[in-house]
């Protein structure tokens, strides 16, 4: 943030600077969950690098909630479908573990096959 906007430490003092981060915040992610943990660090920056208990009023203005047209439901764009994608990866897992090759199994164990198997939701 500090590297985009400019320094956070003008936004700890000017009211502009503040709406200027706020703004860059909203417009940068599409993720609604990533610009709200980017509001509520930067009021919790504000309230530690001004030693406050009370943030001053523009930065107390800064939400820290989400938007509310906000629907966390999954995209179903997005989605693993059972019959396109799981049980077609079966079929390969149980092919590869006929033959000499890697299997998919292990394909599967590999940290960034991990990270975006997490990331994703299975519809049956």
């Amino acid at each position: 943030m500090a590297r985009e906007v400019g320094g956070l430490a003008d936004a700890l003092e000017k009211r502009k600077a503040a709406e200027d981060t706020v703004r860059w915040i909203n417009r940068t992610d599409e993720s609604e969950e990533t610009n709200r943990e980017y509001r509520q660090c930067l009021r919790a920056f504000g309230r530690r690098a001004l030693g406050v208990d009370e943030l001053p009023e523009y930065l107390n203005g800064v939400p820290a909630g989400y938007s509310s047209n906000y629907d966390p439901s999954p995209d179903p764009a997005k989605m693993f479908r059972w019959d396109e994608h799981v049980e077609q990866t079966q079929q390969s897992e149980q092919a590869a573990d006929e033959s000499d090759g890697e299997s998919v199994g292990e394909i599967l164990d590999h940290p960034i096959v991990s990270t975006l198997s997490a990331s994703s939701t299975i519809l049956r």
